[in-house]
């Protein structure tokens, strides 16, 4: 397996070799969700224009029936960001490992397993949700129980620190889930929960390793936002995924080389049970051979004495 460096290094020449693909990856990607979080907000703006209106024009019903329309195209704008999500890992995969990347196929290729890609990623997400419970109940309880803790104040600390312990497990599952994504974009074959336990297979032993990955791009993310976003665009985003893509083809290449020592292993086990099966009717023909022999030897003596 590769180092974090020679995955870079691997990376940036992808980079260097599909830089306006790999960009405009990205930036396509941004801009949807950009306007989709825009749009979010119609509805809100919707119920401010009914509270300040004064018009009859505008009626409650007329206005209960846009604002479900909109909803409806939240969730179908939703369902289709997430299913871009997944075509955009697998572009940058795809330029990763020196193939033609493009943002058209990114769109193109919704259709291709759109309902496994969309299981995979909610599956993932409902995880993670679960995985963040325990997390939500402390501040709940803190809510809950307000007037005790303004008589003994001294109780904020305890549950702000029981709050970040109860980050880390959240933070390894999520960790775990993390090549999830790129799962579901590179193997058909991958049922959509499957994928979900593939990647926590492949990441097991190596969750380190990724987190100081991700760490190691803090730096271009200050000097992106220095840059208004603009080096973000240009280059760090794109480097960090195709440094993601690096990190999963060779988590991919151990996992199969681990499926290949596994299946020489039953392979070797089978023609081991298959050579003592063999043995077992060699030495049963054996036996049966000697039985025949004292019984003829038998019958023979009985002919002699006749």
């Amino acid at each position: 397996m590769k180092t974090r460096k020679e995955i870079k290094v691997l990376a940036r020449e992808a980079l260097r070799a599909q830089r306006g693909v790999s960009i405009f990856l990205g930036l396509v990607y941004m801009l949807l969700t950009s306007v989709f979080v825009a749009v979010s907000e119609v509805p809100v703006l919707l119920v401010l224009i009914r509270s300040m209106s004064r018009r009859r024009s505008v009626g409650f019903v007329s206005m209960l029936g846009a604002g479900a329309v909109l909803w409806l195209l939240l969730v179908a704008g939703a369902v289709i960001l997430l299913v871009l999500a997944v075509n955009m890992y697998g572009e940058y995969l795809k330029a990763y490992r020196r193939e033609t990347a493009g943002v058209k196929a990114m769109f193109t290729e919704l259709r291709v397993h759109f309902f496994r890609k969309l299981g995979g990623i909610c599956w993932m997400v409902l995880w993670i949700k679960i995985w963040a419970l325990p997390v939500l109940a402390v501040p709940a309880l803190a809510l809950l129980g307000e007037s005790f803790i303004r008589r003994n104040i001294w109780m904020v600390f305890p549950l702000i620190l029981l709050s970040l312990l109860l980050l880390i497990p959240m933070f390894v599952k999520a960790l775990s889930y993390f090549m999830t994504p790129f799962i579901l974009a590179d193997d058909p074959n991958v049922k959509a929960r499957e994928a979900l336990k593939l990647s926590a297979r492949m990441t097991k032993g190596c969750k380190g390793q990724l987190l100081v990955m991700m760490l190691s791009f803090i730096g271009w993310g200050i000097l992106s936002a220095l840059t208004f976003g603009i080096l973000g665009i240009v280059f760090v985003f794109p480097y960090l995924y195709l440094t993601y893509a690096g990190f999963y083809t060779e988590l991919r290449g151990r996992e199969a080389e681990a499926d290949e020592e596994d299946a020489a292993e039953i392979d070797a086990e089978e023609a081991a049970e298959a050579e003592e099966a063999v043995e077992e009717e060699i030495d049963e023909e054996a036996e049966e051979a000697e039985e025949e022999a004292v019984e003829i030897e038998v019958i023979e003596e009985d002919i002699e004495e006749a």
